[in-house]
């Protein structure tokens, strides 16, 4: 049966949007098989588009083109990118192909800035081309699944000297975006890089979400395009939602109905925050109880929640207000009571969640709770309660049994429940508490998860208090001024604020971290770095360096009761092995850790089993994901040299590896210590990797669809006597290296014929810094494999 990781994934959308160019990247990423349609097409014919429509006629050409797109589709199923021609989408019978397609395959509409198309179709009058997108954006939807807006630049000047360069990183910049947008959707690695121990934001205790509206109200006086595009420039994103845990995108219902804004512009925005932050996003849509009622306004509502779902955000939020209707039932001596149920609006927004992909959201009642729990993305299901004149004064509203009536209809189709209420007085807020309590056990027990919290000056503190998903606003510690700050004009909180007042109030350890390393050991940068990070978010941690002519000193350090986790740097990365009670899969492959980190029983703060990881992986993954150009991607050709033995060569390695080179050669000065290595490594081959992360622990249940993360990896480590290039790789009959990584600390040179591919590659040389002030002025990119990531 095939997979979600296998189906074929089809590309269209308007001319110039960049189809082809993302579909080449789909397919080298995905390793699937490119098609264009258009090639096929002619081929087929046995000449261009244009001689058959003359020789023929037009509505020959598109009987005959259907004929050969229906039997693209039906063979192409499997381990394709299927670039579609935009001008297919016009003849109502390849729309029904489409159509029927996405159904079992990701169908995804590329879109991007309408001036881009004006300049690729090289237009007279731009405001026909403006009037024929509209037309076809509207039936580009009727065929697709999915939306991805394409970033990339279209303006740049003929004479701007490095115009090419600034072109080959945002082309760097758009392969990052789409190739996490797929993966995604077809349920592989969501995050290569990510350790298995770091949780979603609904998992773990104490975490935050930002709001960013859209359209923003202060840019109700000025052009939205200009208010988008300061985000692009200024990539301030980042800064906004320091500390934050996810950010949540609300859609103002009326005010974009109102300003006549395009959906397309949400996939924009939504766009730049994934490109800015790799925090999960929350997409909301504002829409108050009276607009709702409105016919004409609860279409557009669904038409945003539809488009919110072709986006592909990590959760969905819906207001339960819209569809929980409550009746008053008077009981036998108990008073006035409310009945919540669902109403009739809400079986058409279960259709949305449900069917409008082949990637559902699960809210069918017949998939357990376990499976639910198992799917990318999440619906959470939010109420807020206004306090009515008339509402008994004797029971506070967390005391009076309505907020579990709202919340057992959210868990009929909800992962997370959000309930909140204007805090009156100030036991509003031990009453919250209360609640959390009471729910917490049905809560797990049906693998969902609960934010609770007051608003307002009084309900301050329930929201410190609160165990997920908090909404704070955002923050920043170096403001020059009070007015830079949000959080002294508002009411509201700030991640920063409820770090500090939870350490205040013991809620959270105080912990020390430690950089473990040799007398003779290098000046590290983590414990000024980590100490720069711990000032800013509003922790009271400390990281300090510990050098040490004995290894055995770590478990000294490790029984402190404050112990946070120690980094490991030369010489003991692997005599740290030993320290750990159990060893993530990264530390077992590489046979070295650079990490130590403490695990705590789930009620109290006890420190349970120390973990060994080795993150120094991670580092060189990112740093060659990010320089390696899409003309250079990987694949079964690639090559890479790692120059070295040692515990930063293993890292490099088992990137290389996990980046998918098969065939990776190693040079070091000591022959004998290479081919040590390179046999280690081959012993391995080939390698199966049972997740993308860390196999500590038993992954939780899947859907019977969910695919497997399980993977085998080939790959072969050749051990070098000589860098003779190309001479040494020509006996290996390779070809040359797309990947450099000199992992020795010792300067060496070495051939530059080693440099000669024409498509160029990336180099990386590792430094280990014993005075930083000698490289702050150096042009060159340094990676030090002394900083933890």
């Amino acid at each position: 049966m095939t997979t979600s990781a296998d189906v074929s994934v089809a590309l269209i959308g308007m001319h110039g949007v960049g189809k082809s160019t993302l579909a080449l990247i789909a397919s080298r990423a995905l390793g699937f098989r490119f098609v264009d349609t258009d090639h096929n097409v002619q081929t087929a014919l046995g000449m261009p588009p244009f001689s058959y429509i003359k020789e023929h006629s037009l509505s020959e050409y598109r009987v005959a083109e259907h004929e050969v797109l229906a039997d693209l589709l039906k063979r192409c199923t499997e381990r394709c990118v299927i670039a579609c021609g935009a001008a297919a989408i016009e003849y109502p019978p390849n729309r029904q192909l489409f159509s029927e397609f996405s159904k079992h395959h990701p169908v995804i509409h590329i879109v991007c800035d309408e001036d881009r198309i004006v300049q690729y179709l090289n237009a007279p009058d731009p405001s026909v081309v403006y009037r024929m997108c509209r037309q076809r954006y509207a039936v580009y939807r009727e065929c697709a699944n999915f939306e991805f807006f394409n970033l990339t630049a279209h303006r740049r000047s003929r004479t701007d000297p490095e115009g090419d360069q600034r072109q080959l990183l945002m082309l760097k910049n758009l392969e990052l975006d789409f190739v996490r947008f797929l993966k995604l959707i077809m349920r592989r690695e969501q995050d290569e890089v990510a350790l298995i121990k770091v949780q979603h934001p609904e998992a773990r205790r104490y975490t935050y979400s930002i709001s960013l509206r859209f359209p923003p109200p202060h840019s109700l006086h000025s052009g939205l395009d200009d208010y988008v595009n300061d985000y692009v420039e200024s990539n301030s994103v980042g800064d906004r939602v320091m500390g934050a845990d996810c950010v949540e995108v609300i859609v103002d219902a009326p005010i974009f109905r109102r300003r006549s804004l395009q959906l397309e512009s949400i996939g924009k925005f939504v766009g730049i925050i994934r490109r800015q932050t790799r925090l999960p996003i929350i997409f909301s849509i504002s829409c108050p109880d009276s607009y709702f009622s409105q016919p004409e306004v609860r279409d557009f509502y669904f038409e945003l929640l539809e488009y919110g779902m072709r986006l592909i955000t990590r959760y969905i939020n819906i207001d339960l207000s819209h569809f929980t209707d409550f009746n008053s039932v008077k009981g036998d001596g108990e008073g006035v009571r409310n009945s919540y149920h669902l109403n009739s609006h809400y079986s058409r927004l279960a259709d949305i969640l449900s069917t409008k992909s082949p990637i559902p959201f699960a809210i069918d009642n017949r998939i357990s709770s376990e499976q639910r729990a198992s799917y990318h993305r999440q619906i959470m299901g939010s109420w807020h309660h206004t306090h009515t004149p008339d509402e008994s004064a004797t029971v506070n509203w967390w005391d009076s049994g309505e907020p579990e009536l709202i919340m057992e209809n959210a868990l009929s189709f909800c992962n997370i429940v959000r309930l909140s209420k204007e805090a009156t007085c100030f036991y509003d807020n031990e009453a919250v508490s209360a609640f959390h309590h009471r729910n917490g056990k049905r809560l797990s027990a049906a693998s969902a998860h609960l934010s609770a919290f007051n608003t307002g000056p009084m309900g301050r503190l329930s929201r410190i208090f609160n165990h997920i998903l908090t909404p704070v606003v955002a923050y920043y510690p170096n403001a020059r001024s009070n007015a830079d700050n949000t959080l002294l004009q508002s009411h509201d909180i700030s991640a920063y604020d409820a770090q500090v007042a939870l350490y205040t109030a013991c809620a959270l350890p105080r912990l020390q971290f430690y950089l473990f390393g040799g007398p003779q050991s290098p000046m590290a940068l983590s414990p000024s770095v980590m100490n720069a990070g711990f000032r800013a978010l509003g922790l009271p941690h400390t990281h300090t360096s510990y050098q040490s002519a004995d290894p055995e000193d770590m478990l000294s350090l490790i029984a402190r009761p404050d112990f946070g986790g120690i980094g490991i740097t030369l010489p003991y990365k692997q005599a740290a092995v030993r320290m750990a009670d159990t060893l993530s899969e990264h530390a077992r492959v590489i046979g070295a850790v650079n990490t130590l980190i403490p695990e705590h029983a789930h009620d109290n703060m006890q420190i349970t089993t120390i973990r060994g990881e080795n993150t120094d992986w991670i580092c060189f993954y990112n740093a060659i994901i990010a320089h390696l150009t899409p003309v250079n991607s990987i694949h079964k050709k690639t090559t890479a040299l790692v120059i070295g033995a040692g515990g930063s060569a293993r890292a490099v390695i088992y990137a290389c590896i996990r980046l998918g080179v098969e065939d990776i050669l190693i040079y070091n000065r000591t022959a004998k210590h290479a081919q040590e290595l390179a046999n280690h490594f081959n012993s391995l081959s080939p390698l199966r990797l049972s997740t993308p992360h860390s196999t500590d622990r038993t992954p939780s249940p899947t859907p019977a669809d969910e695919v497997s993360l399980s993977r085998e990896i080939k790959f072969k480590v050749h051990a070098l006597d000589s860098l003779d290039a190309p001479e040494a790789v020509a006996k290996l009959g390779l070809e040359m290296p797309t990947i450099i990584v000199s992992a020795i600390s010792a300067y060496m040179e070495f051939p530059l014929s080693w440099f000669d591919r024409p498509t160029g590659g990336v180099f990386m040389e590792v430094l280990h810094v014993d005075d930083f002030s000698k490289v702050l002025n150096t042009d060159f990119y340094l990676l030090s494999s002394t900083i933890n990531p």
